[in-house]
């Protein structure tokens, strides 16, 4: 099973998909207190669940990206999950426009939901699902 990652500075959006099926579900939506213990955090969630693969969005060929903070943060938890999980492949794609995805789906489930609590799971789960559906569709 292959988990991908919205990495915010506040929270931290997870996706889990089969390599095999091609499709991504949003899973839940940690927060995002430390770099150490959202990596700890990532790690039993990747032992719990038998990932195999890690795939995390970046704003990738963005001229406007190169010294953002939130790029360093995210440098610095890949290091801290490398170090917690050196035997996981940790693959990088391109995020952008995933919020903007992850917003369409909300908004197409919320008005397909009578209830309208279909989308509890929150932007940053589905942002994820859309970092791991980008990563199927170009593999």
């Amino acid at each position: 099973m292959i988990l991908a990652l919205d990495y915010g500075s506040k929270r931290i959006g997870l996706a889990t998909g089969e390599e095999e099926l091609k499709i991504a579900f949003p899973r839940s939506v940690l927060t995002n207190t430390s770099t150490k213990e959202a990596a700890q955090s990532i790690a039993a969630f990747c032992l719990d669940h038998q990932i195999t693969k890690i795939v995390i969005g970046l704003p990738l060929n963005n001229p406007n990206y190169p010294d953002n903070p939130i790029m360093n943060d995210l440098k610095k938890f890949q290091q801290e999950l490398l170090q917690t999980l050196p035997q996981l492949e940790i693959i990088e794609v391109d995020e952008r426009y995933t919020s903007y995805q992850a917003d369409t789906l909300i908004q197409d489930i919320s008005i397909k939901s009578k209830k309208q609590k279909t989308n509890h799971l929150g932007r940053d789960a589905y942002a994820a699902q859309a970092i791991l559906q980008h990563y199927f569709d170009q593999t």
